[in-house]
């Protein structure tokens, strides 16, 4: 009986060390579930006083220069899923998805994964340092490529540049620019990734074409170097310029090169 008894004990002290997590762990959790719901006070209480956080450039912040970076960044519903956690050497390590409302419709792919290390002061988080960002150069490649068109949409509907002003009011611009159908956003990346100076060493007409806006090229000429502000129309990749003389004809080849045909003929590369 004393036998069985024993047997029993060690079986729920099993099953009891394999359902329990190191506390440390469960309050690293508890203090990222309360970013994610926007319990800042919650969070706070979490937090020691001398509360310093690292990020991965490694400048530091103090408590209350956490969390206002934290209430900015949860403006766009920004969110962290821990992948992974694990307690070691008296410090918990997380890696963590971060996903928010821009990367979401401006479907911003990888996402940044951070790996991040937890200190804590008995039951309170005394440090949380940023060790390194994985994806981190794939991510602002995908986000400069797609930010481009989405900015140049605001400032086209909106006469609104600048990322500090677009910011102002980001979430209406993009609940906006999300419902364009796919065909529209699409032409609006070719006419954003067009605007800029390109310019030819084999016209003997046209020096070079300045194309501002959605509707405005400057034509330059070879000569005299007059410009001559006129309107075009971008097909798929071919762009239509209209002139005193006839259209001119010209095929978008890669992102840094026009080739030209008729009065255009030639190659005008992206200055």
């Amino acid at each position: 009986m004393k036998a069985l008894i024993r047997i029993q004990f060690v079986f729920l002290m099993i099953l009891c060390f394999g359902s329990c997590k190191p506390p440390k762990e469960d309050r690293v959790q508890s203090f990222v579930s309360a970013l994610n719901n926007l319990e800042l006070l919650k969070a706070q209480n979490m937090m020691s006083d001398r509360f310093i956080y690292t990020d991965s450039n490694g400048k530091k912040f103090s408590k209350t220069e956490y969390l206002e970076l934290i209430d900015s960044l949860m403006s766009l519903n920004t969110s962290y899923n821990i992948n992974s956690i694990h307690y070691e050497d008296s410090v918990v390590k997380t890696k963590e998805k971060v996903t928010n409302l821009l990367d979401s419709i401006l479907e911003v792919n990888p996402k940044i994964i951070q790996c991040v290390t937890y200190t804590l002061d008995e039951d309170r988080i005394s440090k949380i340092t940023m060790d390194s960002l994985i994806n981190k150069n794939e991510y602002e490649e995908s986000l400069n490529s797609n930010y481009i068109p989405f900015e140049f949409w605001v400032d086209d509907n909106y006469n609104v540049s600048g990322s500090s002003e677009i910011f102002k009011s980001l979430k209406k611009y993009l609940a906006e620019y999300s419902s364009m159908p796919p065909v529209e956003r699409k032409n609006y990346r070719s006419y954003a990734y067009l605007q800029g100076t390109y310019i030819s060493n084999d016209n003997r007409f046209y020096k070079k074409l300045e194309f501002k806006g959605r509707t405005t090229v400057v034509v330059i000429d070879a000569i005299f170097g007059l410009k001559y502000p006129t309107s075009y129309v971008l097909d798929n990749d071919f762009i239509r310029i209209q002139t005193d003389k006839s259209d001119l004809l010209l095929e978008i080849k890669d992102s840094n090169t026009l080739l030209g045909e008729g009065y255009a003929k030639g190659t005008y590369h992206r200055d």
